[in-house]
């Protein structure tokens, strides 16, 4: 095609750019006010990078079938830690430990997801909603199973997990079997590498085209022979295991568990990270997660203490991290309606 011949540029082919470059705005306008070290500040994002960017990857397949962001990744990673106190009760280290705490983490994301898949299949329109109350319900089965049923009914024996009492997990876990199992970040860039490859070829597959035929028109999959409600319970299946195996590399790293609570915001965390990528409600690809997950923790860490350095106490640092988590899901939320609105028009 000719200079002459080619369409014109079109600003809306920009729009989907406004929210990550929003954000990468904000974070260097913060960190030009902050005091952390540019050497400190890489260090830290690579960090953080690390440890999240798989829970991120794993809210692609729900919003490629149709099921939107899925707020419900949180059972998957209640999977995942119920993975990891397994391989640390029963002693297992090193990186084998961490495969066998992996294996066990899919095959229990496995089992949580089915019960998830099956109910926001009669919520459908209400997906996402639905997934973020259905993810506080399994919240209160994970605490009852752990406060209650660890020791006397669950197989937990290892004094250091368990309270003196026997009955129930301690609040605070030290991970000394499994933290920091994988060596480094070139490890976690292998890893990253491997799950994209799986994600890439999943999408491939046969499955993965009906993932993407269902995310496009309901009726339409149907009407070709794609049994619908079955396509979208296993991208449930495959988004809470992979929310499972993501809390698990993300706990070894941290190798602190907070046992009734390390999972209350990981939703919250994924789905602000995915869309300050730049995806939507509708769209989402691997670049997307990538993307947003290094914009989002940059922007944590360069707004967050430039805002308490500048109200002058540190202690608010928690509150204006959850702060701006909800304020980047609102905003994002709100662009995606305008410029959906504008499309239809």
């Amino acid at each position: 095609m000719s200079a002459g011949n080619r369409p014109p540029f079109r600003l809306d082919r920009l729009e989907p750019l406004l929210v990550p470059a929003v954000v990468f705005s904000i974070s260097m306008i913060a960190f030009s006010f902050g005091k952390t070290p540019f050497s400190r500040l890489i260090v830290n994002l690579e960090q953080q990078f690390s440890r999240n960017v798989f829970l991120v990857l794993a809210l692609i397949i729900p919003v490629v079938a149709g099921l939107g962001l899925n707020f419900a990744v949180v059972v998957g990673a209640m999977a995942g830690q119920l993975a990891i106190l397994t391989a640390e009760d029963r002693g297992w280290s090193g990186g084998s430990g961490l495969l066998g705490a992996l294996g066990l983490a899919v095959a229990l994301g496995g089992l949580a997801g089915l019960p998830t898949g099956a109910l926001l299949n009669r919520a459908r329109g209400r997906e996402m909603i639905c997934g973020l109350i259905f993810g506080y319900f399994a919240s209160g089965v994970y605490q009852f199973l752990l406060l209650i049923l660890a020791g006397p009914v669950l197989p937990f024996s290892s004094q250091r997990l368990l309270l003196p009492s026997g009955v129930g997990l301690r609040s605070t876990l030290d991970l000394k079997s499994m933290g920091q199992a994988v060596p480094g970040l070139w490890a976690y860039l292998l890893l990253l590498g491997l799950a994209v490859l799986l994600l890439s070829w999943l999408f491939r597959t046969k499955l993965g085209q009906d993932w993407r035929a269902v995310g496009l028109n309901r009726h339409v999959a149907a009407v070709a022979g794609i049994a619908v409600e079955r396509t979208r319970l296993l991208a449930m299946v495959f988004s809470t295991v992979l929310g499972a195996a993501g809390q698990v590399l993300y706990l070894q790293d941290f190798s602190t568990l907070n046992t009734y609570t390390q999972h209350d915001q990981v939703g919250f965390y994924a789905v602000a990270a995915l869309l300050v990528g730049g995806a939507t409600v509708q769209r989402a690809t691997v670049l997307h997660a990538v993307l947003g997950t290094a914009l989002f923790h940059l922007l944590i860490l360069t707004a967050v203490p430039a805002m308490a350095q500048l109200v002058g106490n540190s202690q608010i640092e928690e509150y204006c991290r959850e702060l701006f988590v909800f304020l980047i899901i609102g905003v994002s939320l709100v662009v995606h309606a305008w410029r959906a609105g504008r499309q239809s028009t």
